[in-house]
Order: C-alpha cells, then structure tokens, then sequence
C-alpha cells in the first residue's frame, strides 16, 4: 500500500517491477503517470484511490495477471493511450461519474475483457449490452475484446471511434448503421473473424488502419459517398478479389491496399492527387491498374511487388517517382515515363526481369541510385538532354543494354553507375560532363569506342572508372585542342589509343571574337583553379579552349 500522504506518482515510477504482487493506490493520489506500473506483470490485485483524476498513457500496460474488473474512480476524468492495454485476464471496467477522455486502444489486447458498465450519472458516456458509447448514443468507444456477440450498431450511431472495435477477434459480424459518417483509426483493425464489409452510404471518412489486417474478409462494398481512405484501411485484406472505389474518393493514403495478395483491379479515381508511399505493395495478384490524369507523383514503394501486372499507365502529370515504386514488377515488358518526371528514386524501376524498352520524357533530371538496377532484359532507353545526374549503380545489371544515348546536360556519372553492363560497345560524353565515379563502368568489357566532348577531361575518382581492357583495346577520341590535356590527365591517360576528333567549340570559335572573354582555368588533370600559381593549364575563354602557361599568379 502506497502512503496516504502521496499526491501523485511519477512516470515510469515502478515500471517492470515484477515483484509487485496487490496495488493499493491512495485516496490522496490524483495523477498517476506514464508507464507508471508498465509490466508489472505479477500484478494480482488494483485499488485506486477516491481522488484519482487522471490515468496516464502506458500505466498499467502490460500487468498480464491482473484479472478483476476496473474500477475507475468517480473524480477520474482522463485514461491515457494503453492504459490497460495487454492485461490480457483483465475482467471488466467501471467508468465513474466525471470521465471525460479515453486515450486511443487504452483497453487493446485485454483477451478477457467481457463487460463494460457506466455510472449513470456520467454525462459523457452510456454502456448498452457491455458497449461503451456517447452519452446521446451517437459515437461507438468501446467494444469489450472477448465480445463473441454478432453487433448490430443502432440507428442514431454517426461514428467509429479510433480503436472502438480494435483486436475484436471474436465478433462474427458487424453491421453498420447507415448514418455513419465516420470510421475513425484503427476502429476496427485486427477483427479477424469478420467476413465481410459492408460500408454504408452515408461514409465519409475512413481513418487510418480502419480495418487493417481484418484478414478474413472476403468482400468490400464501399458507398458513393465516401471521399477519404486513410493509411492501412484495407492493409492485409488477402481475400478480397474487387475495391469498387467510388468517384468521390480525393485521398488513398499510404499502404492502404498493401497485402491485398488477391486483389486484381483497381481503378483509382480522378481527383487523386497521389499515389502514395506503398498504396499497393505486395499486391500479388493485381493485373490492371487505373490511375487518372490528376496524379503527379508516385511514392515510395508504391507498386513493390505486384508481380502480375503487365503494364502500367502513368499520367504525364507524374514529375517523382518514389524509391522501389515499382520494384520486383517483373511482369512488365515495356514502359512509358511521364513526359513531366523529373527524378527517379533509388530502386525505382530495379528488378524488372522481363523489361524490355523504357521510353523516357524530356524532363527527367536525375536517375537516383540503382534506379534501373538488373534490368537485365534492356535493350532500349533513350535518356533525355534534360538528364543531369546519374546516381551510383544507376543501371548496374543492365547485360543486355549495348548503347545509351547519355544526353547533352549530363554532368555526372555517379560511382558504379553502369557496372556490370557487359553489353555496352560504345559511349559518348557530351561536353557538360564533369565527374566519372569509381568502377562508374566497371565489368564493361565490351566497350570498344569511348567519345568525349569535354575540352576539360571530366574528373575520374579513383583512377578505375574502366576495366584494363576498355584502356588497352578502346578507342578514345577527344577534342583536337584537348589532346594533350586527356594525355596527360589522370585515368584518361590511361587510354592506349587516344585520337583527336572534329571539335564543335573549335568551330564556333573560328566565327567569334573571344579575346575579351574572362579566362577559367583548369589543371591537366581537368580540375578547376581559382587561383592559379605559375605553370601549365588548360585556359578556356568563352567558346575557345587552349593550353596556356601562367607565368604569374
């Protein structure tokens, strides 16, 4: 028994004290804290105290041997989150005369839990048939875990609380009344035993998790009224084959279909704006998919896994495409990407076996790491003049891909960027490249002809962008006035066959005056200086380029 004289108790004040066998709260303590008893898991016996007002989050989670009813104090006015959570032999609760709040899923996993009574003086809250609801019966809070009870909601209900029906594994069947306008968080996620949804048409809201994992439902039909599917509302509902979303739906949130493993079509409606972070990962079975002109980005892991789709129309409004959006596709043979994209995520469009052809948009600026990784049956991309970066293993894998049009703005070809694209014979710098990453084409054997633009050797990390093979065999052509520069310039001297080519610079220089141009200046190694000390550089004034020796600084 704790001292009369304490007014509260802390937080995490005997959290994991096993020994901890009755609890007998004070009439003078008013705040018990956060996690104050979390699993006391000895626990047998709870007395809380007259004075009690408020019940912190995570209090008593967790005391698995508690197994009596709960008797909530009439000056209690507030129960946190997890409160009571997982004492799963945890009987029944009393609710006194001034509670006001119950924090979300405060009584989730309680196994045993079986009655709900309130004192009718309450004016916040009403109990009818051991369900908890609003005192003018109009929001469901609560229904007890062990209920094993068919649920008929009643007429005046027009909400779902958050967590009202969570891990309400027993419950045959639910049915809604037809004025719900609002299914709140996680209402009724974890109702295994539920074998259908029936949605009515007075649906508005459906809030995260709604029915995430409801793992036995084998039909969904939804309302042409609702307008918001939040995250996780149908995650992991493997059973069903068909989602009817109706015309008024403007938001699908993040893994909202995920695991649906039989789902097979789904057609989003005009208004989405995004297809957000893993909408549909791990839809096994999905073979078609609408998605309307109003979207403009794809998210992270947004289509992962869906293995049976064979194609996939994405609006040209679509300027991102998330990381592994549409990784382990391995049914798609071709792709059009939208004439807006602008960046491709890491893993973006990896592991696509079977892609064959990948058309790209004038505006695609940067291809992240691993964007393309083991496309291994490409043989077509055409990468835009917009492209400036390609990111570290970009198209690692790509075997069969034997040319690749590498675009005028390209600047840099990051670290690893083409390894092991065994297939490629040829390539062409343009002249805004400036970095070559390490081993950027390591296990490229095939490579017979290398053309650089650049009057400045771009800079080569490591000294190892190519195999021995590609320096002894290759050839190297580069800018006539350049040709010493790459001779002497590291990595790029490496070259055995170096040759000057037609210099582009070189000929619009012949037609203008560039003598007033301020001059930049760059070391042979193709490196920038601000300030150059006294020596030989490489000069480039306007269009023309030459190697000059600075005698002073």
């Amino acid at each position: 028994m704790l001292p009369a004289s304490l007014l509260s108790i802390g937080d995490e004040a005997f959290s994991g004290c096993e020994n901890l066998g009755y609890v007998v709260i004070g009439d003078g303590v008013k705040t018990i804290g956060q996690q104050a008893f979390y699993n006391c898991n000895h626990m047998l016996e709870l007395s809380l105290g007259w004075d009690l007002e408020t019940v912190g989050d995570k209090a008593f989670q967790g005391c698995i041997m508690l197994s009596q009813i709960i008797k909530l104090p009439d000056n209690v006015k507030s129960v946190g989150t997890y409160s009571f959570a997982d004492c799963t032999l945890l009987k029944g609760i009393h609710i006194g005369k001034s509670l006001e709040t119950i924090g979300l899923v405060a009584f989730s996993n309680c196994r045993d839990l079986l009655t709900v009574t309130v004192d009718e003086e309450n004016p916040n809250f009403t109990a009818v048939d051991n369900i908890l609801y609003t005192k003018d019966m109009t929001s469901v809070e609560l229904c007890p875990t062990a209920r094993a009870d068919a649920y008929e909601m009643p007429a005046s209900v027009t909400g779902v609380a958050p967590g009202a029906f969570f891990m309400c594994g027993s419950v045959p069947s639910v049915t809604l009344s037809d004025n719900v306008t609002e299914i709140g968080d996680w209402a009724f996620a974890m109702c295994e035993t539920l074998p259908e949804l029936k949605l009515p048409a007075s649906l508005v809201r459906l809030g995260d998790h709604a029915f995430d994992m409801c793992t036995s439902v084998k039909s969904v039909s939804i309302g042409d009224k609702l307008e918001y599917v939040g995250k996780y509302a149908f995650n992991g509902l493997a059973l069903v084959e068909n989602f009817d979303i109706p015309s008024t739906v403007s938001h699908i949130g993040a893994s909202a279909f995920a695991g649906c493993i039989a789902m097979k079509s789904l057609a989003i409606p005009e208004g989405v704006t995004a297809v957000e972070d893993a909408t549909f990962q791990n839809c096994t079975a999905l073979q078609s998919i609408t998605i309307p002109e109003s979207v403009t980005s794809i998210g992270d892991f947004a289509f992962q896994f869906c293995m049976k789709l064979p194609e996939i129309n994405l609006p040209d409004a679509v300027t991102t495409i998330g990381q592994s959006a549409l990784y382990a596709c391995v049914g798609l043979k071709e792709l059009t990407l939208p004439s807006e994209l602008t960046y491709i995520g890491p893993w973006g469009i990896a592991g696509c076996p079977e892609l064959k052809k990948i058309t790209c948009g004038d505006k695609l600026q940067m291809v992240d790491y691993h964007a393309f990784d083991y496309l291994s049956s490409l043989t077509e991309i055409n990468l835009p003049n917009s492209l400036v970066i390609i990111s570290k293993n970009a198209f690692e894998g790509c075997s069969k891909l034997t040319e690749i049009n590498l675009g005028t703005s390209l600047e840099t070809i990051d670290e690893g960027a083409f390894i092991n694209c065994s297939g490629l014979k040829s390539l062409h710098f343009h002249d805004a490249l400036t970095f070559i990453g390490a081993e950027a084409f390591k296990g490229c054997r095939a490579i017979t002809a290398v053309t650089s633009d650049a009057a400045v050797p771009p800079v080569i990390d490591n000294d190892n962008a190519f195999v021995a093979t590609v320096y002894n065999k290759a050839q190297l052509a580069v800018p006539a006035e350049s040709l010493d520069a790459y001779k002497e310039a590291e990595s790029w001297k490496k070259f055995v066959n170096i040759t000057a080519q037609s210099s582009a610079i070189g000929e619009i220089g012949a037609d203008i005056d560039d003598s007033d141009a301020a001059p930049v200046y760059y070391n042979m190694n193709g490196i920038r200086v601000d300030n150059p000390a006294p020596g030989l550089y490489i000069v480039k004034r306007g269009t023309k380029v030459n190697k000059e020796y600075v005698t002073r600084p």
